[in-house]
């Protein structure tokens, strides 16, 4: 009886610990959304046209959540780079 009462408390709490990890992630990252466009994320495909990733790129600093290839490269990775190099670009 014990033990069963031991899986209960430690499901509950798994099933807790989910519900809080899925509530504080960007929702539009189900719906495939670039958070900071709202255009849709972009599709990784192999040689063959056969589509290995559709997640998007970490688009922190600027918003949490995911963001399409060209936000990456025009907004999150050039602000990185200046947030690593400081201001002028050079590494402080």
């Amino acid at each position: 009886m014990l033990e069963i009462v031991m899986f209960g408390i430690g499901f509950v709490s798994g099933m807790y610990i989910l519900t809080q990890i899925e509530n504080s992630i960007d929702k539009n990252i189900y719906k495939g959304i670039c958070c900071l466009c709202e255009k849709p994320l972009d599709e990784e495909k192999t040689k063959d046209g056969e589509v290995y990733y559709k997640g998007g790129n970490n688009a922190e600093p600027i918003k949490k959540g995911q963001c399409c290839n060209h936000c990456n490269t025009t907004k999150v990775t050039p602000l990185r780079m200046i947030d690593w190099g400081g201001e002028r670009g050079t590494q402080a």
